[in-house]
């Protein structure tokens, strides 16, 4: 998790101001943190699925923003803990199916954003009718070019909430944070404080 919250940068903002002018800074600081968090959560969505292939529609579904406001001057991005993807879904659209593969030693998927053959797995429709990827038993036969078996687990390809939690995206993620508030802060600040000293 990401927790964005600048109270040194916001308090030396505020020396020397009257109260109302203050009370600005506070606003200002609530708008720039959750620019800040946007923008963050932007910037992980797009790393997470250029690293894992997942699609930036999918990964957007887990990233999450909770902003910040007057009285809690902090926000957080956070991955959403939900079930992994299946390996179906990074593979081809058109081969989503139980024919596919049948002759193959494996399903070939482009997780990690490479295409690579799972070796003894194959494609099978779960119990909610959707195709999902499984491992062959240990005791599979083949027969007329074909696997004469049941199947064993389902096959998970990468986790967003994993992928997020790695130390260099953390970087990235805190970096961007640090640097996207202190631009938009300033120009909260001087925007609102222009406002206010002109009337």
């Amino acid at each position: 998790m990401i927790s964005i919250e600048y109270k040194t940068a916001i308090e030396k903002m505020k020396k020397d101001l009257n109260k109302i002018e203050r009370r600005v800074v506070d606003q200002a600081a609530v708008t720039a943190i959750n620019k800040a968090a946007i923008s963050v959560q932007g910037r992980a969505i797009k790393a997470i699925a250029l690293r894992t292939g997942i699609k930036q529609k999918l990964a957007r579904n887990y990233i999450t923003v909770t902003k910040a406001n007057y009285k809690r001057p902090w926000a957080t991005v956070n991955a959403a803990q939900k079930r992994q993807q299946n390996l179906i879904e990074f593979v081809q659209t058109s081969r989503q199916n139980p024919q596919a593969f049948r002759k193959a030693t494996g399903v070939k998927a482009r997780a990690w954003g490479k295409a690579t053959t799972y070796k003894n797995t194959f494609i099978v429709y779960g119990r909610n009718g959707k195709a999902v990827v499984v491992s062959r038993k240990p005791s599979a036969t083949r027969s007329g070019g074909r696997w004469n078996t049941g199947w064993s687990k389902n096959i998970y390809g990468p986790s967003i909430p994993e992928t997020f939690a790695t130390k260099d995206l953390m970087n990235i993620m805190n970096a961007v944070a640090e640097y996207r508030f202190g631009v938009n802060f300033n120009h909260e600040v001087s925007r609102r404080l222009a406002k206010i000293r002109a009337k």
